[in-house]
């Protein structure tokens, strides 16, 4: 089939990228009321232990390329060293968080399903701070509240992953994967692909991986689409609908090898969140609604996963780009955003509070329409 031969925006782009640090402390309930994250609730759970920060860097970066075929080259960036006091705050946190927490999936023994159990699979978002106690998927344990003291969270988390595939990827077949992108990570679950390109890559994820019943999961969550952007990955290629280097239908695809291999599971499309993007030089850029990376801006991409979860079963659409659950916006964003893209320790926890809530809401514990989470100051 004939493919496009339109090219993608060339910009001379520099994102820069965020060391993941330890992060946040979380309640031990879902508060009905709003939610305000400050520094104060941060360091609460500190005493007289500290935590080592554990970074780990991701880079992101707009591509230059020739043609829809092609794979672009990445513009590498440096990640930004030092952190804020927000940070430092919850570094401080860490180790109280830790100790608070039940413990990973893996460490809990199979004493039959009377327990929640939930999958994240997503990019940095997931993946920064982790095992530090205080990562999106921890703090999302220590909201859930009554019923889930024995949750078990496995984290998939892989930073810099995309929903599809790369286009040199578009052919793989599924007796030689190695992508990590969603599709894959769906194809996996699904028991389409070996695990060995995951044990290989990452080994410590295929451990966990390899802890999953998939008939016990209750809820799986998913976090995709800027690294899609900052790839300058296609939304939607008219000419090939079913390409799987194409974000549209690799989301797409992803949510149904999800529900085939996890009918019983719900499952969260937690849209990608609101961004700030910069030069090297420390040059603003654009926002998620400015920035075009040829294909669209960054809420194309938020758009799309609105649209794939109409389009599957057993989905809940989690907006987490427009401040209808956390007030994440261009106002908000220093305190959100460490870079611009990655959340800081106050928005992680912003984050979690909202998937949280969610998760309660299906379980029958939160039916009420419930304010915005805010950081920082009460306005």
């Amino acid at each position: 089939m004939k493919r496009s031969n339109r090219k993608p925006f060339t910009a001379a782009v520099l994102l820069l990228s965020v060391l993941g640090l330890s992060g946040c402390t979380a309640a031990a309930t879902v508060p009905d009321a709003d939610v305000y994250i400050n520094e104060d609730t941060l360091a609460q759970a500190a005493s007289t232990e500290t935590a080592a920060a554990s970074a780990s860097v991701s880079t992101g970066a707009l591509f230059e390329s020739t043609d829809r075929n092609t794979d672009p080259a990445p513009i590498v960036v440096k990640g930004l060293a030092g952190t804020g006091s927000s940070e430092a705050a919850a570094v401080a946190a860490s180790s109280a968080s830790v100790a608070r927490t039940a413990g990973n999936a893996e460490d809990q023994p199979d004493d039959g399903k009377d327990h929640l159990e939930i999958l994240f699979l997503g990019d940095s978002q997931f993946s920064n701070a982790r095992g530090s106690g205080t990562e999106i998927p921890e703090v999302v344990r220590g909201y859930l509240g009554e019923g889930a003291e024995d949750c078990r969270i496995y984290n998939l988390g892989i930073e810099g992953s995309c929903a599809a595939l790369k286009r040199s990827e578009r052919d793989m077949k599924l007796d030689q994967w190695t992508s990590t992108s969603f599709l894959g990570m769906a194809h996996l679950l699904k028991g389409d692909v070996s695990p060995a390109f995951l044990e290989k890559q990452y080994p410590d994820i295929a451990a966990t991986f390899k802890k999953i019943k998939k008939d016990q999961l209750d809820f799986i969550v998913i976090d995709y689409g800027v690294n899609d952007f900052l790839s300058a990955t296609e939304i939607y290629a008219e000419d090939d609908p079913y390409d799987p280097a194409d974000f549209s239908f690799a989301y797409q695809k992803g949510l149904q090898l999800l529900n085939e291999a996890c009918p019983q599971a719900t499952i969260l499309c937690c849209t990608p969140c609101y961004a700030q993007f910069f030069a090297k030089d420390g040059a603003y850029l654009g926002d998620g609604n400015t920035l075009n990376n040829g294909y669209d801006c960054l809420s194309g991409y938020v758009g799309a996963v609105d649209y794939a979860y109409k389009e599957a079963e057993n989905t809940i659409l989690v907006d987490m780009y427009h401040g209808t659950r956390m007030d994440l916006d261009s106002y908000s964003a220093d305190g959100y955003l460490s870079d611009g893209i990655h959340l800081t320790a106050q928005g992680r926890t912003a984050y979690g509070v909202v998937v949280a809530r969610m998760i309660n809401k299906q379980r029958g514990l939160f039916t009420d329409d419930w304010s915005i989470i805010r950081i920082g100051v009460a306005y």
